[in-house]
């Protein structure tokens, strides 16, 4: 078999030992291509190491970035969850562009998925994660591990719109949550005045 034959494998080493010999060698566009065919593979291991594999292989295409995209949606979690984690260093380069394609992520059925999606959306400190980010903390109450991820993804320069956002829900915050916020919201603002401080 190729090596591209190998990642097909259900054989965890396999896939392993092939991911490293092709990040080691000098792969075309045509390995790219195949590589991307398996991100329909009936397996979810498979997609999952196609996915990382072409992601360390081409980080800068398109492609790869529509792939991972698309694989948000994939019918298994654990692939949504790596789909996600994928797309930070796109998170932090283009906001605007990646974080309206994720924004359902923020109901996803699978709390493994809200919970990188909580965490991921930190990778950024633009204004547009303020509505997925109170989602999460506003769905997720009796999930504290998704809350916490929330809270600690905010910043000084979106923890007062994702209060805003949570102060037009119907429905209250648990004490637990807002004691959480006004915490991040504090160490924000004093983090801010050292800053300006030094």
């Amino acid at each position: 078999k190729t090596l591209v034959g190998r990642l097909e494998s259900s054989n965890g080493w396999w896939r392993d030992t092939a991911q490293r010999l092709l990040l080691h060698s000098s792969h075309t566009p045509e390995s790219s291509q195949l590589i991307q065919n398996l991100l329909h593979h009936d397996l979810p291991s498979v997609r999952t190491q196609a996915m990382h594999t072409l992601a360390l292989l081409s980080p800068e295409q398109q492609q790869i970035q529509k792939d991972l995209i698309q694989a948000t949606s994939d019918e298994n979690p654990e692939v949504r969850r790596q789909a996600i984690r994928l797309l930070e260093p796109s998170i932090q380069a283009s906001p605007t562009l990646i974080i309206p394609q994720l924004t359902n992520r923020a109901a996803d059925p699978d709390i493994s998925v809200r919970h990188q999606l909580a965490l991921s959306l930190g990778e950024t400190q633009h204004p547009i994660i303020a509505g997925p980010l109170a989602v999460l903390i506003h769905n997720n109450q009796t999930h504290q591990s998704v809350v916490d991820a929330a809270i600690t993804s905010l910043s000084q320069p979106t923890v007062q719109a994702v209060v805003s956002e949570l102060s037009m829900k119907s429905e209250e915050l648990r004490t637990s949550t807002v004691i959480r916020l006004l915490a991040q919201a504090t160490a924000c603002l004093l983090y801010t005045s050292d800053a300006a401080d030094e």
